[in-house]
């Protein structure tokens, strides 16, 4: 995940010596990258077997995460603990390790995600699944309470979780984003994601439903394993085009030489990363205020929330000229929102305050 691999760079680099454990997932491996900047990294399966109906009120995601070696590992040093998401936090209220700094970042507000995915999921068996999850995260929230800090993602996130926790602080994404955008003039909009995750299905068969079923201008998908109903769709309109499991280097250069990118979401917790994305590397933006509001990114694109207000935003950008006054602008903002090493020092203040609270 970006935002971790860049949170253990950038802590790294404030001189912190990182243990990082991890859960396998998906045959996934861990990046070479990952050794410069850890002392040690220890790996953990989940523990699926281990399962037990009457632990429904533990979520699924936290309860297969509960695994003895870690609780050892954890036990062994006195160092302050970053539980990654909701989902690592099975051992946060252990006896063992009550005398310990523990901080929480929380990546979006999870029930609500859990929800969103739901609400989205054709599949029955998938759709009670989440379901369950959904009802079970929103009262397993609570163990925030127990957290010494809680590292909210974005400022939504953060409004949210103060209604019941007042130990929330904003640190914003961390990422290794570069500006390389290239400005001639390139005629077709993209929109790219994972399209295998419902979200970005529903995206993307109602941006084609919606706007580009009914604008003459061409018009992209990218991005893996789309679903045959996409891919269906897609094939109805000469305009519209598919471009599937694509290269880094495919899909960089896509974004790159796109006029617009248009980026709806349905959801609000978090940051979207494919939004950050765009920014350093692409050229227009249409995005809905769900994917932007409190980012304090809304003035560097153009926010469309209605169909029809999308279709206007797509006729209106299709000839507009992005220059260096658009670039320069999104630097003097980007700069102020997201930067590695403020948001590390952020992280490094709030737990030597918790350090000096602790004596």
């Amino acid at each position: 995940m970006i935002d971790v691999f860049y949170k253990i760079k950038s802590l790294y680099e404030l001189g912190y010596q990182i243990t990082l454990h991890c859960f396998e997932y998906n045959e996934r491996e861990i990046t070479e990258e990952l050794y410069k900047y850890c002392h040690q990294i220890i790996t953990y399966k989940r523990n699926y077997i281990l399962v037990n109906p009457l632990q429904f009120h533990i979520p699924m995601i936290v309860f297969t995460r509960n695994h003895k070696k870690l609780l050892r590992e954890l036990q062994s040093n006195e160092a302050p603990i970053l539980f990654e998401g909701l989902h690592t936090t099975y051992f946060i209220n252990h006896a063992s390790l009550v005398h310990r700094i523990k901080l929480v970042r929380t990546h979006n507000i999870e029930h609500d995600y859990y929800e969103a995915l739901a609400q989205n999921e054709r599949n029955f068996l998938k759709y009670n699944y989440y379901k369950i999850e959904a009802k079970t995260l929103r009262k397993y929230e609570q163990v925030l309470h127990i957290a010494d800090a809680v590292l909210a993602i974005s400022n939504n996130d953060v409004k949210q979780l103060e209604v019941n926790y007042n130990n929330i602080h904003l640190v914003n994404v961390f990422h290794g984003f570069n500006f390389d955008i290239d400005i001639t003039s390139n005629h077709y909009a993209l929109y790219h994601g994972n399209l295998n995750v419902n979200e970005n299905d529903v995206a993307a068969q109602y941006l084609i439903n919606e706007i580009f079923s009914k604008v003459d201008y061409p018009f992209v998908i990218s991005g893996n394993n789309p679903t045959p109903e996409l891919q269906k769709l897609i094939k109805k309109y000469k305009h519209i085009s598919l471009v599937q499991n694509p290269s880094m280097e495919q899909m960089q250069a896509l974004i790159q030489k796109a006029q617009m990118h248009v980026l709806p979401t349905f959801q609000s917790t978090g940051i979207k990363l494919k939004l950050l994305h765009v920014l350093y590397n692409g050229k227009f933006i249409i995005a809905n205020r769900q994917m932007v509001e409190n980012t304090g990114l809304e003035s560097l694109l153009t926010i469309a929330d209605s169909s029809a207000e999308m279709i206007k935003a797509v006729n209106d950008l299709k000839n507009k000229i992005f220059d260096a006054t658009e670039i320069s602008v999104r630097k003097d903002i980007l700069a102020q929102h997201f930067n590695n090493a403020e948001n590390a020092q952020q992280i490094q203040t709030i737990i030597q305050q918790l350090l000096i609270n602790k004596v």
